[in-house]
């Protein structure tokens, strides 16, 4: 990686920045397991390397001044040109080792299997943002940006996204005395309202396909991507509206910062379920209107600050309620996750992170069903059972020094919210590997003779 830039003071209240900076990485890995394994009897080696490059040059055209004595202002107007690009190379052997301990693709028993993937996206932007200073009290931001992003559509790879906010430092225009400056250092109220825009991967909009270098009894396959591209798909768009405050009390030593937001992420795109007789598995579109609001609070404090000895902390609370207010007409639920028949979803009406799937069967006072057989019975009918996320979450970051000693700890916490324990269901339900399981399990066996040694199927015992 490398980075340069040039700034050159066209007068007193002109500027100009010009700068790129270059990052090249590449990421090799292996994996190799013995013969005689119980994953890969026969021996295993496989390699991939991961080449990446992105480079940023942008420029920047600053200038600053006073309207009066008062009030000041500055504006900005730059741009930026973006490349990244993707190189990945994976092999690995096919059947087994030739010769044990040796690895390499050319001891592959088979002809091994090889793939090598390239991405490149470009995105080019041109932007702006300036302020209004008024007697260093009142404070209006205002910028805005617009992107070409190569991965969408010509007629949909230009996006604009604004954002403007209001800041007023109350203990600025109020007079304090000494003693009241000491309680109160600082105010301030602040209120903005932001787009932010955004594109996707690359090669989402045709057809596209991959070659299996792996030989068959077929030849060399081609195999297409089972993603249905889209039609017309538009940028994502998330628009935020924020109020806070800022205080601070004795002599800034400890700080509360208040805040109420709410977010609204409109036409994300997301790979939606379809109908596998289509041919595909998923398709890609614009969906979903999805909001995010509540509140923020941060507690900052310095209880202690001795010569040799200080400790300052931390606190932060959040309270977030999602809501997925709207998705696509052509689709009920947007499945986000899957597995062992139970799901996350995003649903019309419903907070996001819904966790759904199949309940115990119930009578209409609410009590479990058991069939003969003692096994409760399932409602085929899929249920959302819990959602993912929690009621508040709360953080605690502690720094404390002592001489030049410095010790810190964090500490994070998730309150409410459910969680699927695939490990019950696979110890409990699947596989009967816990130790609570076997009560019962002699008797069965035992009933399982008595009904072979009578000819009987399980209904009829």
């Amino acid at each position: 990686f490398g980075h340069a830039s040039l700034t050159y003071h066209l007068s007193e209240h002109l500027d100009l920045m010009i700068r790129t900076a270059p990052d090249y990485s590449v990421n090799k890995g292996s994996q190799k397991d013995a013969a005689g394994g119980l994953v890969n009897s026969l021996g295993y080696y496989g390699e991939n390397e991961i080449k990446q490059f992105l480079i940023n040059s942008d420029f920047l055209i600053s200038y600053n001044n006073y309207i009066t004595e008062d009030i000041s202002y500055s504006v900005n107007i730059g741009g930026n040109a973006m490349y990244q690009r993707w190189d990945r190379y994976d092999g690995h052997t096919n059947g087994g080792l030739v010769v044990d301990n040796d690895y390499s693709l050319d001891n592959s028993v088979n002809e091994p299997y090889t793939r090598s993937t390239y991405a490149e996206k470009a995105i080019n932007s041109i932007y702006g943002f300036g302020q209004i200073d008024y007697k260093h009290y009142l404070f209006l931001d205002v910028t805005g940006r617009n992107d070409w992003s190569s991965t969408l559509p010509e007629n949909n790879n230009s996006y604009f996204y604004p954002s403007v906010s209001l800041g007023f430092v109350f203990t600025e225009l109020i007079p304090l005395s000494s003693k009241g400056e000491k309680s109160l250092s600082f105010g301030k109220i602040r209120a903005s309202y932001a787009e932010v825009g955004n594109d996707t991967d690359p090669y989402q909009l045709n057809p596209t396909f991959f070659i299996d270098s792996t030989s068959n009894i077929y030849g060399t396959i081609a195999y297409i991507n089972n993603k249905v591209p889209p039609l017309d798909l538009k940028p994502e768009r998330t628009k935020s509206i924020e109020i806070g405050t800022d205080l601070r009390f004795f002599m800034n030593r400890l700080g509360l910062d208040l805040t109420w937001y709410r977010t609204n992420s409109v036409n994300q795109i997301v790979s939606a379920d379809i109908s596998q007789a289509s041919g595909s598995v998923q398709a890609l579109i614009n969906a979903g209107n999805i909001e995010n609001k509540g509140i923020e609070i941060q507690l900052k404090a310095a209880p202690i600050q001795q010569e040799s000895f200080q400790w300052d902390f931390t606190l932060n609370f959040n309270n977030n309620k999602s809501m997925v207010l709207e998705l696509d007409d052509r689709i009920d639920n947007l499945q986000l996750l899957e597995h062992w028949n139970l799901s996350i979803e995003a649903r019309p009406g419903h907070p996001y992170g819904d966790i759904v799937g199949y309940a115990i069967l119930r009578d209409a006072n609410g009590n479990k069903l058991v069939a003969r057989n003692g096994m409760y019975i399932r409602n085929e009918v899929p249920q959302v059972l819990g959602n993912i996320n929690p009621d508040f979450s709360l953080s605690w970051f502690n720094n404390l020094s002592w001489k030049r000693f410095t010790f810190s700890f964090f500490i994070d916490a998730r309150i409410g919210g459910e969680m699927f324990a695939g490990t019950n269901l696979y110890g409990y339900g699947y596989s009967g590997n816990f130790e609570e399981t076997l009560e019962g399990r002699q008797e069965w066996y035992a009933s399982e003779e008595a009904r072979l040694e009578a000819g009987l199927e399980p209904g009829e015992w």
